[in-house]
């Protein structure tokens, strides 16, 4: 009857999550998201972007109500730049409240199309490949294309002719038009197209490094990055060389969902109507201005030959706060993950008896499956897409996602991308750990149940005070791997905008670009955690292997050790031989 009840419960549990996993309601169809024929006075534009490609939008530290603008969830991180500046216009115009969200390039059509963000401000060239998924406004700025490469590199010169780029090797940031343009050079003129990055700041460092030869992006990043680089330079390109359906799309615009589902495109294009020209350059030279200004004041601060110092002298809280999410993640992580484990793999053991009612063999079979399903999908997809699904589940999930974060430091912490990085690493954890538990259980000898039925124990009283504390012991090994993985594998989480320790270091080189010194930070204090915790699950494997044959600190007990028990053995029998009035010579 207990798992019989188990079953049913497991099931009730996990059949809703798998159906919203693939989107599907109660009635088979997919749900919609509420029509909006205008947005009134008061309503919320939900903006989303990097906030990492100056000098269209980075992330500040420090407070500045004049220019930056809080980011939504994330206590203590502000957004600034030419779209942070945009995006106040328009809301300030309208009568709309302003809320910037934080995430991945990748991740802003997907959100806008969940419902998560309303509009994506985020430097976004209007294509025809993202007009299939998304609708665009009235383009807000127009750029140049410019050649980013190293000084010493004379194959570059300004007015730079595309066709004499054969074995040269380009790099950009992934997803833009500028990546585009890196597959049309290689394909027309022999040019060699490099795996792009993430961001632009790792592009410009890979040229700086020799890793590529040059990065193709638009004016305003290039002069938002090239004081922090002082071995490239920056050259103009012949645009007339360059396919004019490329130089159309180095205009930008804004994201709005298909079929305007807000009813925000033609109010936000009567916003940036109101915008001169001359407005919207003075705007991105205020944004230029700004990032250089913060450039120039950590360069002087940190020094030519002090940008490790400097980092972690002044953003060793942010270190800090990056440090503590991350351990939250994996070790809250692992623990909720092992009950998750112990509970699941009950269903994938369960067995099959032939005197089971059809209703009994049913639930069952479910059960078995469910399980089966559950351990399947998370063990064989990517965390880092698991996250971006729980993220953009729908526009209701998604909002509390992004608005649940307690005032005060606490909110830095226990936030809502916090509780969803959370969700995401137990579940995939609870995977793993169900056939860890699920083997441990099946490498115990069966006379070990049998005898605890024998002494009059239950089967739920075998289970959970005999075999099961014998499993785990058996895998204990395997369950600190877990516990280490977590530790490293929660830097995926910044897809969802979560500032875990590797989210923190691009934090802290957003504007001042010492990339380098930032990873070694963060390398340190990865190994410094993997290292403690690898430390302390050796000493508990060893107590609990080897209880006879190790000290109370978890160490084998060495010769020194046997030696001074031998000696207080030794010492203790020669007492009681001589408080007896015997002698050892008779």
């Amino acid at each position: 009857m207990r798992r019989k009840n188990f079953l049913i419960a497991f099931a009730t549990l996990f059949l809703p999550l798998f159906l919203s996993l693939f989107g599907v309601s109660s009635n088979g169809t997919r749900p919609t998201l509420p029509t909006r024929q205008d947005a009134p006075e008061g309503f919320t534009l939900r903006i989303g972007m990097e906030a990492n490609y100056p000098s269209f939008n980075w992330t500040e530290t420090a407070n500045d109500p004049e220019y930056n603008y809080p980011i939504a969830g994330l206590n203590g991180q502000y957004a600034g730049g030419y779209d942070v500046q945009i995006a106040r216009f328009i809301a300030e115009d309208n009568g709309w409240n302003l809320e910037i969200q934080k995430m991945t390039w990748d991740g802003l059509v997907p959100a806008l199309q969940a419902g998560t963000i309303n509009a994506v401000i985020a430097g976004m060239s209007d294509t025809a490949e993202r007009r299939q998924s998304i609708d665009f406004t009235d383009p807000y700025y127009t750029s140049d294309l410019v050649i980013i490469a190293r000084k010493d590199d004379n194959r570059f010169s300004d007015n730079f002719d595309p066709t004499t780029s054969q074995g040269i090797r380009f790099i950009t940031q992934l997803g833009t038009v500028e990546d585009e343009i890196a597959k049309d050079w290689e394909e027309t003129y022999g040019s060699i197209y490099t795996n792009p990055t993430t961001d632009y700041p790792n592009s410009f460092l890979s040229v700086s490094q020799n890793l590529a030869d040059a990065v193709i992006c638009e004016y305003p990043v290039a002069m938002a990055m090239m004081d922090a680089y002082p071995t490239l330079n920056m050259y103009t390109v012949d645009q007339s060389k360059v396919d004019s359906s490329f130089i159309e799309q180095l205009s930008v615009s804004i994201g709005i969902a298909k079929n305007d589902r807000d009813g925000i495109l033609e109010q936000i294009n009567a916003s940036l109507a109101k915008l001169s020209d001359d407005d919207r350059k003075g705007m991105m030279d205020q944004a230029l201005e700004r990032s250089k200004n913060l450039q120039s004041m950590e360069e002087n601060e940190g020094g030519e030959s002090n940008h490790l110092l400097y980092l972690i002298e002044n953003y060793w809280v942010e270190f800090g706060y990056g440090t503590l999410n991350t351990l939250i993640l994996a070790v809250v992580g692992t623990i909720i993950g092992l009950i998750i484990g112990i509970f699941v793999s009950q269903a994938r053991n369960i067995k099959i008896e032939k005197n089971d009612n059809i209703f009994l063999k049913g639930a069952k079979y479910v059960g078995k499956f469910l399980s089966w399903l559950y351990v399947t999908f998370f063990r064989a997809t990517p965390m880092m897409i698991q996250a971006m699904i729980f993220f953009l589940l729908g526009p209701v999930i998604g909002i509390i996602w992004t608005n649940l974060s307690p005032a005060g430091d606490i909110g830095r912490i226990f936030n809502g991308y916090m509780l969803c990085g959370l969700v995401v690493i137990c579940i995939n954890t609870g995977a793993y750990m169900t056939e860890n538990i699920k083997s441990g259980l099946n490498g115990i000898d069966k006379g070990q149940e049998e005898a605890a039925r024998s002494l009059g124990l239950s089967k739920t009283q075998t289970l959970y005070g005999v075999v099961l504390p014998q499993a785990i012991r058996n895998v204990l090994p395997t369950i600190g791997n877990e516990l280490v993985v977590n530790i490293k594998d929660s830097s995926v989480l910044n897809v969802i905008g979560l500032t875990e320790l590797y989210m923190t270091a691009s934090i802290a080189t957003n504007t001042n670009y010492f990339r380098i010194e930032g990873y070694i930070i963060i390398c340190v204090i990865y190994l410094i955690l993997v290292l403690f915790f690898s430390g302390i699950l050796k000493l508990l494997s060893n107590k609990l292997s080897f209880p006879d044959e190790v000290n109370f600190l978890g160490f084998r007990k060495g010769r020194m050790t046997k030696c001074l028990e031998r000696f207080h053995i030794g010492k203790r029998q020669k007492n009681l031989t001589q408080g007896l009035g015997g002698n050892e010579n008779e």
